[in-house]
C-alpha cells in the first residue's frame, strides 16, 4: 500500500543480481532481466507511459550488494490531493547456465516513490540519486 499527501507520484525500483549463499559477487548467480513492471491498478501513469521501469546507469550498494536502479514512472490517482492505493513490483531474473546449482539464491530490491509536485514533468530518469 503506498499513502501519500500527493495525487501524483514517481515510482520506480532498484534490485541486485541474486547469489548462491548470499555471497555478493560469488561464481553462481542469477542476473536481472528486463525492467520492473510496476502496477497500480487504481491509477494511471502520466501521458501513457509503459508501467515497465527499464534500468538505467547508476548504482547504490546495500550491504555488498550493488542494486541497479531503474527509471521512475509518473502515476496519478483520481483521488483529490492524496495517494492511497495499492502498487505491485514484478522482478525477473534468469541464468544462460543450464547447471547451475540448486540451493538459495539471495539478493535485494528496494522500491521507492517520491512526491512529484504538479507541472514539474514526467518524471524520467533515474529514480535513485
Amino acid at each position: 500500500m503506498v499513502d501519500s499527501n500527493s495525487q501524483m507520484l514517481r515510482l520506480g525500483a532498484a534490485a541486485s543480481d541474486l547469489f548462491k549463499g548470499d555471497v555478493p559477487g560469488g561464481a553462481y548467480s542469477l542476473t536481472r532481466k528486463g525492467g520492473v513492471k510496476i502496477y497500480c491498478p487504481l491509477a494511471g501513469t502520466i501521458n501513457g507511459v509503459s508501467n515497465v521501469a527499464q534500468y538505467v546507469p547508476g548504482t547504490v550498494s546495500v550491504n555488498g550488494f550493488t542494486l541497479f536502479q531503474t527509471d521512475g514512472i509518473v502515476f496519478e490517482s483520481s483521488q483529490n490531493n492524496r495517494f492511497s492505493l495499492p502498487c505491485y513490483l514484478t522482478f525477473t531474473w534468469g541464468t544462460n547456465d543450464s547447471e547451475l546449482p540448486t540451493g538459495q539464491y539471495s539478493g535485494y530490491v528496494r522500491f521507492v516513490a517520491t512526491v512529484v509536485p504538479p507541472g514539474s514533468g514526467n518524471g524520467t530518469g533515474p529514480i535513485l540519486q
